[in-house]
């Protein structure tokens, strides 16, 4: 859309009412003309852009579902406020549960390992158990020897046969060489963990917690909840179809609901690039300009009768091309309220305001005759129309500002042919 200007005449309240009579067109001239005049007056003038938008919403959250399974039916509906972290539906899948469960059996089974592994060495289990081993060979080996010792001193007098000696001298030489691998299995014990294996069971610890947490997350997800606070814009899972195919199991990843806080709607939109030259861009895109300085964009609700003004926050450094190569630059308008009565993707039109300028003298164009570089106007002296050479400011097809030749209160006319 092209620029234009747009004229409130604010008529002052001395004379108020002699200027609007003189302002209504009345019929002058011979047959087959119709005169009209206008009384010049003082009011606003407003040169604007116009763009078209949408609403959106600075803070929405398109949910989506974090595992698979079945789904139970959403527990709320379109148009719902909804709290952060509120419940909207639950997905049905025990898988999860096993599989959290088999992996919180192993992320115990390595702490414990490692746990095991970082004590003192006469304190870890596989000591342990390696030195219980060793007293063990170590008490049957003395047994065995005592025994024979005892036997040997007998001399003669012995109350075991020569076989049964014999025999006994051999369990004492098995007792030995049991003792001699305890011994060297304990002294492995001792020696086999190293700095690299304690960090190298760190690391599988670390790695099955990732794992593990991963997991419950999965499992929490079966728990379809709001990441933020706002209004249910859609719901995108049928309670129709959900009853018709109850046993159906989801894909991961299926689209769910769709929430937006209508507190944060603004105007995404945009405006051609002659008309993005005619901005501020500095004054729009900086932070620190006060509300009340700020560029004004008007909003139109055409469906509600209504127009909504805001401030313009952001105009886009470099314009997006379509293909016909017509250049366009982004633009947002934000409120110092929130919008009451609109939604998230609301397609509207919108003007803003590139020049306000308020008590200055305006004429309908229709009164003017522009001949090249100059304008005239047939202004009324001592009730005859005189040839008036002015020197016009801002105008669209409606309105001229008048900078010079004509005053407030100046009657001017404008003649056409009748129909």
């Amino acid at each position: 859309m092209r620029t234009a200007v747009r004229i409130l005449l604010i008529v002052v309240v001395v004379g108020a009412a002699f200027a609007l009579y003189r302002l209504l067109f009345r019929k002058e001239g011979g047959a087959g003309t119709v005169v009209t005049k206008f009384v010049v007056a003082r009011g606003r003038i407003e040169q604007t852009v116009q763009g078209t938008g949408v609403f959106e919403s600075a803070t929405s959250a398109s949910i989506a579902s974090k595992v698979a399974g079945k789904y139970t039916e959403p527990l709320v509906k379109e148009g719902r406020q909804v709290e952060a972290d509120e419940l909207l539906m639950r997905i049905t899948n025990d898988e999860i549960d096993t599989t959290v469960n088999l992996k919180q059996t192993d992320v115990d089974k390595l702490k414990k390992h490692l746990e095991d592994i970082s004590k003192p060495v006469d304190e870890r289990s596989e000591v342990k158990k390696a030195k219980a081993v060793l007293d063990r060979a170590q008490s049957d080996y003395d047994k065995l020897k005592r025994k024979l010792d005892d036997e040997e001193a007998k001399g003669g007098s012995s109350s075991l046969s020569p076989r049964e000696l014999e025999e006994l001298r051999q369990d004492v030489e098995f007792a030995q060489r049991d003792v001699e691998l305890a011994k060297d299995a304990y002294d492995d014990a001792r020696e086999s963990v190293t700095d690299a294996d304690i960090r190298e069971a760190q690391e599988k610890v670390t790695e099955a917690e990732t794992e593990l947490k991963r997991l419950r997350e999965e499992a929490d997800g079966r728990e379809v909840r709001s990441p933020i606070k706002g209004t249910v814009l859609k719901v995108l899972v049928e309670p129709k179809a959900l009853a018709v195919e109850p046993n159906k199991e989801y894909p991961k990843d299926t689209a769910l609901f769709v929430v937006a806080d209508l507190t944060s709607l603004f105007v995404r939109g945009a405006v051609y690039q002659s008309d993005a030259a005619l901005l501020d861009r500095d004054r729009i895109n900086n932070p620190d300009v006060p509300e009340a300085d700020r560029v004004k964009g008007r909003v139109q609700l055409s469906n509600q009768g209504r127009v909504l003004e805001g401030s313009v926050t952001y105009l886009s450094l470099t314009p997006t091309e379509s293909a016909s190569g017509v250049r366009q630059f982004e633009v947002k308008i934000t409120f110092p309220a929130p919008p009451q009565g609109v939604t998230d993707g609301l397609q509207v039109s919108f003007d803003i305001v590139v020049e306000r300028l308020d008590n200055v003298l305006v004429v309908p164009v229709k009164y003017v005759e522009l001949v090249g570089p100059k304008a005239f106007v047939q202004k009324l002296e001592g009730g005859k129309p005189v040839r008036t050479e002015v020197r016009l400011g801002v105008s669209d097809n409606n309105f001229y500002q008048v900078l010079d030749g004509l005053s407030e209160g100046d009657v001017i006319r404008w003649e056409t042919a009748s129909k």
